[in-house]
């Protein structure tokens, strides 16, 4: 088995992804070929002998799975954000009203039951009336 592996670039995380991505093809009844390419590929990276270019695949299939992982959470991140902030005000529903700026859109919080105020938004100076 050394002999065979002599010289060669061996398995990496790149090579498992592959094993492991192409049964999902196999079982299709059309393109089980590109099953068969995925699986041929993987092997013919195991015992490739070019180790520069094998590596240089290997650090691309790293940043990219990197640049997901960046991406799912950050999404994972706005999603928390979002129900922290729906349980925020589904707790202080009985003490404030939230209403939105009519030019910037912006929610503004106001204390409940104070009778008509004249609300000035932070963000763009609008000055309106309402009732809370």
């Amino acid at each position: 088995m050394n002999r065979l592996m002599a010289n060669r670039y061996g398995i990496d995380a790149y090579s498992i992804f592959l094993f492991l991505l192409s049964p999902m093809f196999l079982q299709t009844h059309y393109l089980w070929v590109i099953g068969i390419f995925i699986t041929g590929y993987a092997l013919f990276r195991i015992f490739s002998k070019d180790k520069a270019k094998r590596y240089a695949e290997f650090q691309k299939f790293t940043h990219i799975v990197q640049q997901f992982l960046f991406k799912a959470n950050q999404a994972i991140a706005r999603v928390k954000a979002f129900f922290s902030l729906r349980t925020k005000r589904f707790q202080e529903r009985k003490s404030f009203v939230y209403l939105k700026c009519p030019k910037c859109r912006r929610f503004l919080r106001l204390p409940r039951k104070k009778g008509k105020l004249e609300v000035t938004c932070p963000v763009c100076k609008e000055v309106f009336i309402r009732k809370t």
